[in-house]
């Protein structure tokens, strides 16, 4: 004969799957990665696309196990990219780096006026006090 279900078994069960779903989804997630790879006919179609629109910016973050990366910044949206170097457009390449500063605009680009990447927040000076006569 089984043992009844009880309220204390059923939480640990759903206490058991809960575990169970937050160690793979976070892995899963790791997987799969919010970086998308291109080929360069892929980045031709995406330049195509852009074309005409008021900004699209490329920015190459440097490379890093084979790969060229990326970070491509519209007006409603951002992404991530990798290319093969091998395929990649880009001649100066220098080590991967989230140092923003150092990343470098792609020619392709349309940027806005000047980029808000690297567009350093501008203060204005601060007014000259009176001085007392």
């Amino acid at each position: 004969m089984s043992q009844p279900i009880t309220t204390r078994s059923i939480d640990q069960r759903h206490r058991a799957r809960w575990l169970a779903w937050s160690a793979v989804l976070p892995a899963l997630l790791a997987v799969t990665g919010c970086v998308k790879t291109l080929t360069p006919q892929e980045l031709e179609a995406e330049r195509e696309a852009a074309f005409g629109q008021s900004y699209d910016s490329w920015w190459y973050c440097g490379s890093r196990s084979g790969f060229d990366y990326f970070f491509r910044k519209r007006p409603l949206s951002s992404g991530d990219y990798q290319m093969l170097e091998a395929d990649s457009p880009v001649t100066n390449r220098f080590p991967y780096t989230n140092d923003r500063s150092r990343w470098v605009l792609q020619p392709w680009s349309v940027p806005y006026k000047t980029d808000p990447i690297k567009v350093p927040i501008e203060r204005s000076p601060t007014p000259a006090t009176p001085k007392d006569p």
